[in-house]
């Protein structure tokens, strides 16, 4: 494809103008046809046309940036085309479109990375093992570095909904291995708690914590709650348990870090 400079203008009608806008853009641009290379685009255009070529569920398309500084803009810019371009509503966006940031730190000092980045990382390896995410935002050095394997993170993930079947016990076993700490209360982002039927926990990316409340081996109900007052104070039909970080601890072997896959084994899946 010939080198095409795109610029894209948002106009102030509604979504349905923004749409028709964004289509004929994708058309006059040549975006449609395949190929193999495309050069020359502007930032946005870019944007543009990954947001166009991750349309297809089922598949995953991953563009590359140069830095960590670029991840969160141009994230934002495909989430905001792709909202256009299909109607998906903003939290839709955000869970097909994720960022992998690298970690940030010195592998030879012994620092762990940022908590925000580390579970951005563990969210990106857990949406593509229950293939969910069509679209990742990796900056080049994010995807050299060494991960827990798909069977690591499927081990720390969990899908609770009402009446599913788990004991309290087990649901913390999957919390261990997703990284949570065990403290008493709840009130931080990462941490957890078992008190007889009743389990706290505290995800990543979310501005409430959730608290489980079984009867017998079966989730009775599912609720947000107050870190603050500890009191439950809007149920959920659903929520999901998903790693908090992308190099997790091996409780059932060595209790040592497992870091036996690379970001192109979750691509082989």
């Amino acid at each position: 494809m010939a080198p095409l400079g795109v610029d894209v203008i948002m106009p102030t009608s509604t979504s349905f103008g923004l749409q028709t806008l964004l289509k004929t853009a994708v058309k006059r641009a040549g975006f449609e046809i395949e190929a193999k290379t495309v050069t020359g685009l502007s930032t946005s255009a870019q944007a543009l046309f990954v947001a166009r070529a991750g349309r297809h569920k089922g598949s995953v398309s991953i563009l590359v940036v140069p830095s960590d500084a670029s991840v969160a803009s141009v994230t934002a810019d495909i989430r905001f085309f792709l909202t256009a371009l299909e109607g998906l509503s903003e939290s839709s966006a955000h869970q097909v479109v994720l960022p992998l940031p690298s970690r940030e730190v010195d592998p030879y000092r012994g620092l762990p990375p940022h908590f925000e980045i580390a579970s951005a990382r563990a969210r990106v390896l857990h949406s593509l093992v229950t293939d969910k995410v069509r679209i990742i935002v990796a900056s080049a050095s994010a995807l050299v570095m060494r991960v827990s394997s798909p069977e690591q993170i499927t081990a720390g993930s969990v899908a609770l909904t009402l009446g599913h079947d788990i004991t309290p016990t087990a649901l913390g076993d999957v919390l261990q291995v997703a990284g949570f700490a065990r403290e008493d209360p709840v009130d931080k982002h990462g941490e957890c708690c078992i008190r007889g039927g009743v389990v706290d926990f505290f995800p990543a990316n979310e501005s409430k914590p959730v608290r489980i409340e079984f009867i017998g081996d079966v989730v009775e109900s599912i609720r947000r709650f107050d870190p603050a007052t500890q009191r439950s104070i809007e149920p959920e039909d659903h929520v999901e348990v998903v790693p908090l970080q992308d190099s997790l601890v091996d409780w059932v072997n060595d209790y040592s870090l497992n870091e036996s896959a690379s970001f192109l084994d979750y691509l082989n899946l």
